[in-house]
C-alpha cells in the first residue's frame, strides 16, 4: 500500500498516515494566514450513508491511485458488513478532504479494543499542511475512544533490517541512489509515527515478522510492529513500564494477536495460527521465550527520539 504524500520514484508498500512533501517556502501574509488555518484545521467524521460511501470510495481511489495498491470495493464492502472495518472523510471547513479506513474488531471476537489503520491520506493540494496529523489525532482521541478503542496499532519498515527491504524491492547493490531513496522513506515515515506518539517494539531476540503484504503464506520479516496508547488507564498503559522502554511479555502477545487479527480481518487465535504461517511461527516463539519484557524502540537511526 502507499503512504499518504507525494508520490516518490520508489512508493513503499504499506500505508503511512504521515506528510511528506515539503511546499516551497512563501511568507506573505496571506500564506502565513491560510497555512495557520490550515495547521489547526482537520476532523474526521464516520461514513454512514449509502452516497457517502460512494463518496468515499471515489477519494480513496483518488488519493491511492496504484490499482495494485488497491482492494476492491467488495472486499471493503464485505469487511464493513463484518464488523470489521469503520470508513471516515477527513473534513476540512465541511469539505471532505480525505479518507481513513480504520480496522476495529466490532464483534469484540479477541476482546480486542485496539484498531488498525491500513490506509489514510488526503487529497494532493493539501499534503505538507499538517492537515492530515491534525485529523489523525482528532480521529484517534476522539471518534476512536467513542468506540470503545483504547489503543492504535500499526507496523511500519525497520530501518534495521533494511538489506530485506533492498531484496522486495529489487534492489541492486549498484542501485545506491534507490538504496538512498528507500531508506530516507522508511526513516521518515517511522519518525512521523514516533512524532504522533507511537511506540515501536525493538527487539532482536524476538523480530516481528508477519503475513506477507503480497502472498499472506509467505513470512514477511522486515517490519517494526507499534502501538499508540489512547486510555493509559486501560490494560495497555499497565503494559507499558514507568521509564516507556519496555513492554510486558503480556502486553507484547496482546499487541501481535490486535494487530494480526484486525490486519487480515480474523477473529480467533487458532484461525490465524491455521491459516498464516507467520503468525503461527511467532506466537510459538513468543510463547517460549523466558523473557518477560521486550525493549521499546527508543529513537530512529539518525537521532530522532
Amino acid at each position: 500500500m502507499p503512504f499518504e504524500g507525494k508520490q516518490p520514484e520508489i512508493t513503499l508498500k504499506k500505508s503511512a498516515d504521515f506528510t511528506v512533501s515539503n511546499p516551497p517556502i512563501d511568507n506573505s501574509d496571506e500564506t502565513q494566514r491560510i497555512n495557520s488555518k490550515l495547521e489547526k484545521g482537520g476532523k474526521t467524521r464516520g461514513v454512514t450513508e449509502e452516497n457517502d460511501i460512494k463518496l468515499w470510495l471515489e477519494m480513496y481511489k483518488q488519493i491511492f491511485t496504484d490499482p495494485g495498491d488497491l482492494e476492491d470495493d467488495a472486499t471493503i464492502m464485505k469487511k464493513m458488513n463484518g464488523g470489521f472495518v469503520k470508513l471516515f472523510f477527513i473534513i476540512l471547513e465541511g469539505e471532505e478532504v480525505g479518507i481513513r479506513m480504520v480496522n476495529m474488531d466490532k464483534h469484540n471476537q479477541l476482546g480486542n479494543d485496539a484498531a488498525y489503520v491500513p490506509y489514510g491520506g488526503i487529497i494532493e493540494q493539501l499534503r505538507g499542511k499538517r492537515v492530515y496529523p491534525n485529523a489523525m489525532r482528532h480521529n484517534e482521541e476522539i471518534a476512536l475512544k467513542e468506540n470503545g478503542i483504547n489503543a492504535v496499532t500499526n507496523d511500519c519498515e525497520d530501518p534495521r533490517r533494511i538489506d530485506r527491504l533492498y531484496e522486495s524491492y529489487g534492489l541492486e547493490k549498484d542501485d545506491q541512489q534507490g538504496r538512498d531513496a528507500l531508506k530516507k522513506q522508511i526513516l521518515k515515515r517511522l519518525e512521523f509515527f514516533i512524532q504522533q506518539g507511537y511506540l515501536f517494539v525493538d527487539d532482536p531476540e524476538l523480530p516481528y515478522r508477519r503475513p506477507g503484504s503480497e502472498n499472506t503464506k509467505d513470512i514477511q520479516a522486515y517490519d517494526l510492529v507499534g502501538f499508540k496508547v489512547l486510555n493509559k488507564n486501560s490494560e495497555w498503559g499497565k503494559f507499558i513500564n514507568p521509564d516507556n522502554n519496555t513492554i510486558s511479555k503480556e502486553g507484547y502477545r496482546k499487541l501481535y494477536l490486535a494487530l494480526s487479527s484486525l490486519d487480515q480481518c480474523v477473529g480467533s487465535e487458532d484461525e490465524l495460527r491455521k491459516n498464516f504461517p507467520a503468525v503461527n511461527s511467532f506466537l510459538n516463539d513468543l510463547d517460549a521465550s523466558p523473557k518477560n519484557e521486550f525493549n521499546l524502540y527508543q529513537q530512529t537511526p539518525n537521532g530522532t527520539n
